[in-house]
């Protein structure tokens, strides 16, 4: 599913930053999606649109919708939760370790000294 190394000739287009949706990093999901193959970055950078989803303030999006948390990849995983980092630096420290939400919530914990080193 993913190039061996990323393409760093892949750039999110202005309008498409546009749609993104709050919380989402658009530097770190152009880095992710470099790594897709070319015909799947489209549908790929669709789950992180306005357009797509209308994500509650909780994190939650409603049923049937497609929205990517997990990686297989490791690294791509590493990727995934840098996305969401700007989310989960809206999130009070009090919230921090019982709110659900997009992936990244144990490296903001990390980040913020309150999980377990990694």
């Amino acid at each position: 599913m993913s190039l061996p190394s990323p393409d760093p000739s892949y750039h999110i287009s202005a309008a498409a930053r546009m749609r993104l949706q709050p919380g989402v990093d658009p530097e770190a999901l152009e880095r992710l999606l470099q790594y897709f193959p070319p015909e799947a970055r489209a549908s790929h950078l669709e789950m992180f649109s306005i357009a797509h989803v209308e994500v509650d303030r909780d994190g939650r999006a409603p049923g049937d919708t497609t929205t990517l948390v997990r990686i297989s990849d490791p690294v791509l995983q590493q990727l995934l939760e840098e996305v969401w980092q700007p989310y989960w630096a809206a999130v009070p420290d009090t919230e921090l370790s019982s709110r659900g939400g997009p992936p990244g919530r144990e490296l903001a914990q990390r980040r913020r000294g309150q999980g377990p080193q990694g």
